[in-house]
């Protein structure tokens, strides 16, 4: 599984599972502007999530068998530059209740420590996952020499 896999699963459960129509893993203040989504009648933007999964780590193990790779998550939520907090409180909850007890991202199960805060009005749900994958590799055969059978 890659981080891009992880990224993918979270965008797809918050996309599949919530009413929010912005949904992307780039970042708005580099990547895309504000005012190039959808607007209300309010010249607002309508409620955004961003979601950035930050590599840590990949370390080999098992003699280069397994991979261990560890990642630090980010869930960003807002609708306009300055987001209430109560508004910013309830989708939090929306998230907390999608990703507990158990995230399932493709064929794995994580249980993320889930922790929230509030930054300049934007909300955010962060967490650190970490998973071991198998490295695949070909087992050479041992050739066949002469077999003796006694019965």
């Amino acid at each position: 599984m890659t981080f891009l896999d992880i990224r993918k699963g979270i965008i797809r459960l918050l996309r599949d599972n919530t009413d929010v129509e912005n949904i992307t893993g780039e970042d708005l203040e580099t990547t895309k502007d504000y005012f190039s989504f959808d607007r209300d009648g309010n010249e607002a933007t309508l409620p955004a999530f961003l979601v950035d999964v930050q590599p840590v780590s990949v370390n080999n193990s098992a003699a280069g068998r397994h991979m261990e790779k560890s990642a630090y998550v980010d869930i960003s939520y807002m609708e306009e530059r300055y987001t209430s907090r109560e508004s910013i409180q309830k989708r939090m909850d929306e998230v907390a209740a999608l990703l507990l007890p158990a995230l399932w991202i493709e064929n794995r199960a994580f249980s993320p420590a889930l922790s929230f805060n509030i930054t300049d009005g934007i909300g955010h749900c962060t967490f650190p996952l970490a998973w071991t994958d198998t490295v695949p590799f070909e087992v050479e055969e041992i050739p066949a020499g002469e077999i003796e059978i006694r019965f």
